[in-house]
């Protein structure tokens, strides 16, 4: 039975795995295992049925047909309209040019949480109160694979969303195919590695760098057209509140950066 025949649902979203998830042909843990979706990896969900109960939870996402797994295996799902998302508008600071300004130190630790740590000489931080346990892992579809990049990249819980909104955009929109390198995302460090400023936003999980070999930190960053330019990706970001950091001023221009600068947005 292909069970988009009659799902309950049809509401269109997307999600990650809380952890591994095996994905079955039907509503039913004796039914054939036909995939497994690995921790914090991203699927797109079709609709949703009923199914045989699962701690105390009997809804199934639909992935495709004869395709389903339990839902209570999926983070929070994020309905999609039209192929959009339903969102308040993005709430963030700009600048008179109209670009996004990031957030101050004050305001990520208000936000995401208070990192307590312990600063050594090469510029990393050694995080003594178990902040990155506090991460997600998520496994978008679009970055590019070792060596260039990465299968998995560790955000917080409050920018994940955000991160998963653009990735699928990326995804879907084929602008994923300028990305040419991931180069890091959650890292334990202060800014620009200098024990004299404040944390990275690295730090906090609610940034990442693509590009870097084509967007060098202190440099202008590719222009549009050039090979590695990320131009073209900018909007997507910035729709979602993103902050770029080709637009911070010299000497502190990072073309490949892009940080969270906005609280979580909360659906209509």
């Amino acid at each position: 039975m292909a069970y988009l025949d009659s799902p309950l649902s049809q509401v269109r979203a997307i999600a990650s795995a809380r952890s591994q998830l095996r994905v079955r042909t039907r509503p039913a843990l004796d039914a054939p295992i036909v995939g497994r979706l690995a921790p914090g990896q991203m699927v797109e969900i079709l609709g949703a049925v009923e199914g045989e109960s699962v701690q105390d939870q009997k809804g199934w996402s639909v992935l495709q047909a004869d395709a389903v797994c339990w839902s209570g295996g999926l983070r929070q799902a994020q309905p999609l309209q039209d192929g959009h998302f339903a969102l308040a508008p993005v709430r963030v600071r700009r600048r008179p040019d109209g670009t996004i300004r990031p957030m101050s130190p004050r305001e990520c630790e208000t936000l995401f949480g208070r990192i307590e740590y312990r600063s050594q000489p090469d510029g990393s931080v050694t995080i003594l109160n178990g902040f990155e346990s506090r991460l997600d892992v998520l496994r978008p579809p679009l970055l590019p694979r070792p060596p260039y990049g990465a299968t998995a990249i560790s955000v917080h819980p409050l920018a994940r969303p955000a991160f998963e909104r653009v990735f699928y955009r990326l995804h879907k929109s084929g602008l994923d195919a300028g990305i040419l390198t991931f180069d890091g995302a959650y890292m334990a460090r202060h800014k620009g590695w200098d024990t004299r400023r404040a944390l990275s936003t690295h730090a906090y999980g609610i940034a990442i760098d693509l590009n870097a070999a084509f967007n060098r930190y202190g440099q202008p960053p590719a222009l549009a057209g050039e090979t590695g330019s990320l131009e073209r990706i900018l909007p997507v970001f910035a729709d979602e509140g993103f902050a770029w950091g080709g637009h911070f001023s010299a000497p502190w221009q990072d073309g490949m950066h892009f940080e969270l600068a906005c609280h979580p947005r909360e659906p209509f």
